[in-house]
């Protein structure tokens, strides 16, 4: 099933997981500069974060979409991209959330 072209602007949340390198209170710094953290697991070394601003994005399936939002996602030093994209939500659904 494609998805509509109604809206191409997109919220994220995505789960990093630290290398160890860096502190996690600097990681939870640098990724608050761009959204919120919802939840850290300080002993599994994961965060995760929600994206305060859209992406644009043209993808025709679920896939293609979150490898996009994998890219919008910031890259805070000591973490990959985003292990996993926990969900992404059309801008024009947010008002069913109520934000």
């Amino acid at each position: 099933m494609a998805l509509t072209m109604e809206d191409m602007h997109w919220y994220a949340v995505g789960r990093y997981h630290l290398d160890g390198t860096v502190p996690m209170v600097t990681v939870i710094a640098e990724l608050e500069a761009a959204g919120d953290v919802i939840d850290v697991d300080e002993d599994g070394g994961y965060v995760m974060f929600s994206l305060d601003t859209t992406f644009l994005s043209t993808a025709k399936n679920m896939g293609e979409l979150k490898g996009d939002a994998r890219y919008a996602l910031p890259r805070p030093q000591g973490c990959e991209r985003p292990v996993e994209v926990i969900n992404v939500t059309r801008k024009s659904d947010m008002h069913v959330f109520d934000f």
